[in-house]
């Protein structure tokens, strides 16, 4: 047994690393935490990293929490320290400097890594962490053609920030249309529309150096996709798929370890990969470390893309609903405040939305009634029936 000890250590302090702290808190006010991060500044929303690039950010900007906060509640925060292996059998954490902290109960959740692009000339930047687009924002100055590989979410507002920087911006991506596993094809175009409005060239279908000059580009980020970061746990015993299996507690194979967030293996469809799914994961981990017994269930967790002067909303879609024989799509007629807008139903069951335009459609109409359970045609109704300007 170590000889450093805290009744709840959490590694990865991301959303849910920190939400995972907030739901032990809200049980158990006494009990010990650490949470562990590997990057040197206190933890962050990192969906800003790439919507607010073109400003440049500081160490201090967009913090989940002032450093107060983590005093206030108890919470003993370990920042540039990583983890580097878990012995579940001795309740032992090892970090990289060395140091092995005891635990009574432990959460993992340690994120996820960017795939990379392998043998290329180019040199790729990736946006993970605060100090990465640092780095990235600061190298753009030298940049005036810049090739952004992917054309997922993260590409197309990298895309959009290269492009409010002034530079020239070739969007490329492996995918038919852009963000084509979280948009069906009518949002995509228009997705693919806005920008080539905002003089973005988009490539769709196409690798890291197809269907340009690639001798023009002075700069390259690629945003092909993430790993879960569960590499460090190979030797654990921990079962792992891609990422860590958990049921529907955030309990992984050993019983008083925890994960949530990237590095989980999914549990319920729609949900992975976004951040408030990671909160809610963190939390539900959390309340359970704590002594609870709270099971996940499926919540309404929307995609939000934010795109020059335009706003996207996708809620529960996948591509697998186009070919589904049980259900149904109505697209509602255009409107000033609502450019496009199409929802699926199974009988009079909700089963998706989409649409582009006024946000209130979505925080206020569709998000809300999804969560009191709102059957299709009332969720229609209400859309179709909002206030006017």
């Amino acid at each position: 047994m170590a000889g450093t000890f805290f009744d709840y250590v959490i590694v990865g302090a991301s959303r849910a690393g920190v939400s995972c702290a907030e739901g032990i808190r809200s049980v158990d006010s006494a009990g010990s935490i650490l949470l562990v991060s590997r990057e040197d500044v206190l933890p962050y929303k990192r969906t800003k990293l790439s919507k607010e690039l073109h400003k440049n950010y500081g160490d201090q900007d967009f913090l989940l929490h002032p450093l107060q906060w983590y005093e206030d509640q108890k919470i003993t925060v370990y920042l540039g320290a990583e983890a580097v292996d878990l012995a579940p059998k001795i309740y032992t954490l090892f970090l990289a400097d060395g140091r092995k902290i005891a635990y009574g109960r432990l959460c993992i959740a340690s994120g996820a890594s960017p795939l990379e692009i392998q043998d290329h000339p180019f040199l790729f930047r990736y946006l993970r962490e605060k100090s990465d687009g640092q780095n990235i924002f600061h190298k753009a100055q030298e940049w005036k053609h810049i090739c952004v590989a992917g054309n997922g979410i993260q590409g197309v507002e990298l895309a959009e920030q290269f492009s409010l920087m002034g530079k020239q911006v070739d969007l490329l991506g492996p995918e038919s249309r852009p963000m084509a596993n979280r948009l069906d094809p009518g949002m995509s175009r228009l997705v693919e529309k806005t920008l080539i409005s905002h003089g973005i060239k988009v490539y769709n279908q196409k690798g890291s150096s197809a269907g340009t000059d690639a001798g023009d580009w002075d700069g390259t980020v690629a945003s092909i996709g993430v790993r879960p970061a569960a590499v460090w746990l190979r030797d654990s015993g921990i079962n792992t798929l891609s990422g860590v299996i958990i049921d529907t507690r955030c309990r992984t194979s050993e019983a008083e370890i925890f994960a949530a967030g990237d590095v989980a293996e999914p549990v319920f469809p729609f949900t992975s990969g976004l951040w408030h799914s990671a909160e809610y994961q963190g939390f539900t981990a959390g309340v359970n470390m704590a002594g609870r017994d709270v099971e996940l269930e499926q919540q309404p967790f929307r995609l939000k893309l934010d795109l020059f002067d335009k706003h996207f909303y996708a809620l529960w879609y996948t591509p697998g609903l186009e070919a589904d024989p049980g259900v149904e799509s109505r697209k509602l007629p255009e409107a000033p405040d609502l450019e496009y807008c199409r929802l699926f139903r199974r009988g009079n069951e909700f089963v998706s939305a989409l649409y582009c335009g006024d946000p209130a459609i979505g925080k206020t109409i569709i998000t809300p009634l999804v969560r009191q359970g709102a059957p299709f045609d009332t969720i229609v109704n209400r859309i179709q029936n909002r206030p006017s300007d």
